[in-house]
């Protein structure tokens, strides 16, 4: 088990136990997980070639580029290699913006074997 830290804010820290996976998830079927209500987010994935991330976000200017990179942690912690993803973001924490994400991979994809 591998212990990751992420900042929201400079004087707020989340910390998480992120479980390696050695699994590879392949996107069969469109999914989606999450609201358009403030501090959620709604994430989309269908199956595409190559991987494609979407992102439109209230606090792009903000936290755009943090968004960004929690989401391709996930997405390279799942081990998924292609998908078209699209996220609308309304302030989401990051736990928030893991935890959607993941939940749409699981629903549209299955896991196989590395």
């Amino acid at each position: 088990m591998q212990e990751v830290r992420y900042g929201l804010l400079s004087r707020i820290n989340y910390t998480m136990m992120v479980i390696v996976r050695s699994n590879i998830v392949q996107i069969i079927k469109n999914a989606a997980a999450g609201t358009l209500e403030s501090s959620d987010i709604y994430v989309e994935v269908a199956p595409g070639q190559g991987l494609v991330l979407e992102l439109t976000s209230v606090v792009m200017q903000q936290f755009g580029e943090c968004i960004r990179k929690t989401m391709m942690a996930v997405i390279e912690r799942m081990g998924v290699h292609h998908a078209h993803i699209r996220a609308h973001d309304r302030g989401a924490l990051d736990c928030v913006i893991q935890a959607r994400l993941e939940t749409a991979l699981q629903r549209a994809g299955k896991e196989q074997d590395s």
